[in-house]
Parts: C-alpha cells; sequence; structure tokens
C-alpha cells in the first residue's frame, strides 16, 4: 500500500512538471509570434502598400526590411511570412536568395 501511495504520487509530480513544460513551451511560441507579427506589421507600415496590392519589387523591398529587423531569426518565421504575403514558401526562399544575389549587405 505505501509504495502505491509513494508511486501515485510521484506519477503526479511527474504530470504537474510536463504540464508546466508545455504551458511554458506554448507561451514561449506564442511570445515568438507575436514578436514576428509586430516586425511585418511595422515593416507593412514603413512599405505604406497593402499586402494585396504589392508587386514582386515591393516584396523584395518588404524582405529587405523583415531581413534587416531580423525576422528570418524566428522560428517558422518563413511559413509565417509566407502566408501573411498569400505567396509559397518556395517564393519567399528565392526572393531571399534573390536578395543575397544582388549582394545587399544589412
Amino acid at each position: 500500500m505505501l509504495w502505491g501511495s509513494i508511486l501515485s504520487a510521484a506519477e503526479n509530480i511527474l504530470n504537474n512538471l510536463t504540464s508546466v513544460e508545455d504551458y511554458l513551451s506554448t507561451a514561449m511560441m506564442q511570445t515568438r509570434k507575436t514578436r514576428l507579427e509586430e516586425i511585418f506589421d511595422s515593416c507593412i507600415e514603413i512599405l505604406g502598400k497593402p499586402v494585396e496590392k504589392m508587386s514582386k519589387n515591393d516584396r523584395i523591398s518588404l524582405m529587405m526590411l523583415l531581413k534587416k529587423e531580423n525576422a528570418f531569426n524566428y522560428q517558422k518565421s518563413v511559413p509565417f511570412i509566407a502566408d501573411k504575403l498569400n505567396v509559397s514558401r518556395y517564393t519567399i526562399y528565392k526572393d531571399l536568395k534573390d536578395i543575397k544575389e544582388l549582394d545587399i549587405n544589412f
């Protein structure tokens, strides 16, 4: 009976630790996403053109601003930005490659 109580208590402790870890991971991801959204929104504001009306050159300019603000250092930034711009991840990677080939320093 004593072992059953000890094992039950240990199981409860482990479950509590696991739920705290999940909560912290979720909170950290939400914070990163929020900061990435802030960066994205500020770059859109600087560019002064809504996503729906952007040309490829506008998109490249936005990508340069995002790169300057280190937006691509955030986890899952490429899918996030691709979704916001209504383009594929491939398009984002291609634009980043084009910017690099232009040898533009940030």
